[in-house]
């Protein structure tokens, strides 16, 4: 529920966004997001942050990744782009693998919020 009453209160801070499509060079009529957050919006990038650092916590502590001295680097993100590295083929489908299944759960968990909500 806790989730429900975060996505509530975050839309109430959003300013309105309008979006057009074009199609084959021709502009069509523009239309209301109601949903997410604009690109470049103050929450973006607080959103990302609290979506992204989980699985980061998770796949840094399986022990994959780049050793850099006394350090082990699995992924870097940065806006809305994450990259997984890895010394071995092994350890890259660990992080792959580890990442699917973080997001299969985090996706079971908002629908059933979502239908909670419903």
């Amino acid at each position: 529920m806790a989730l429900v009453t975060f996505l509530r209160g975050t839309s109430r801070t959003e300013s309105r966004a309008f979006c057009s499509v074009k199609i084959n060079g021709i502009l069509k009529d523009w239309f209301e997001s109601t949903q997410g957050t604009k690109q470049g919006d103050n929450l973006s990038s607080n959103c990302f942050s609290m979506c992204i650092n989980p699985p980061l916590g998770e796949l840094e502590s399986l022990g994959c990744g780049v050793h850099v001295e006394d350090t082990i680097i699995s992924a870097l993100a940065y806006a809305d782009y994450l990259v997984l590295i890895s010394e071995s083929e092994n350890d890259l489908q660990c992080l792959i693998t580890t990442l699917q299944n973080w997001w299969l759960s985090v996706t079971l968990i908002k629908n059933n919020a979502f239908q909670e909500q419903k």
